[in-house]
This record gives C-alpha cells, sequence and structure tokens, in this order.
C-alpha cells in the first residue's frame, strides 16, 4: 500500500514540478529508485521495531519521542548548511539523511548521487534489513503466542 502511495505521489510530483519551472530531465528516472531505496530503508526498521513492540508494548511511547527528536536531526525543513561543519561530517550515521540529501540533490540540483552517497546507501539498506529480518525471525514465535 505505501510503495502504491509513493508512486501516486511521484506522479502527482512531475507535473507539479513542470508547472513550477523545474525542469524535468532524464536523472529523474532514479527518483522512483531512491524512493524505493527510502522505504525499504524504513522496512527494515520497522522489522524490529514492529516485533520488539509486541514483546515490549512500552516501545511505543519510546519510539513516539524519539521519532519526534530524530526528526529535528534531518535536514527535511531547513539546509543542510545552516549546520556547522563538525556537525555535518556526521551526518551520515543518521540512516535516512544519506537518501533525503540524494533526493533533495536530484530534485532540486538535478545532480546524481555520488559514488560514495551510493555505497553509504547500500550498506545502511542491507543492515538494517539484514537486521530487521534476523530479529523478525528470532521472535516470530514469540510474537505469534503474544497475539
Amino acid at each position: 500500500v505505501y510503495t502504491l502511495m509513493l508512486m501516486l505521489y511521484f506522479l502527482i510530483f512531475l507535473p507539479i514540478s513542470i508547472l513550477l519551472g523545474n525542469p524535468i530531465t532524464w536523472k529523474f528516472i532514479l527518483l522512483p529508485v531512491l524512493l524505493f531505496c527510502l522505504q525499504s530503508l524504513a522496512l527494515g526498521m520497522t522489522l524490529s521495531l514492529a516485533n520488539l513492540q509486541v514483546l515490549f508494548p512500552d516501545i511505543k511511547e519510546i519510539i513516539s519521542a524519539f521519532m519526534t527528536l530524530w526528526r529535528w536531526t534531518l535536514p527535511l525543513i531547513y539546509p543542510e548548511t545552516v549546520l556547522p561543519e563538525a556537525v555535518r561530517r556526521w551526518l551520515f550515521l543518521n540512516p535516512p539523511h544519506i537518501f533525503i540529501r540524494s533526493i533533495r540533490q536530484l530534485v532540486l540540483e538535478q545532480r546524481l548521487p555520488l559514488k560514495y552517497d551510493w555505497i553509504i546507501m547500500s550498506v545502511w539498506l542491507w543492515c538494517l534489513v539484514w537486521i530487521g529480518m534476523i530479529v523478525h525471525r528470532k521472535l516470530q514465535s514469540e510474537v505469534k503466542d503474544n497475539l
């Protein structure tokens, strides 16, 4: 369902972008790929947290508080350049940051992600999906019993 919604948003985004004077280039072919990768990253994170939430119901409250704080560490509303250089060097440790930065560069600056960015995205994506799958497999029987 979420992938379908993401694709619908993408299809709505294209005409709005054209109307606002943003040139649509061949590089926009990569936008659905980046969006799908970001969605897969969220899936990997959710696999672990959803299983843990069934076993530890209080995790929901912790995650809600943490997500509010975490959202402000991502340069979504503000540009990355407002942060001090010392802080910017560590942003790659925030998993969705590199995905969001790559999408922003592609849309606003018509720049493709660098090879280094692809490597970081791949590492985060595979690590979080792999951890999510391991947690899901390990806790699957316990989650069934608790449900």
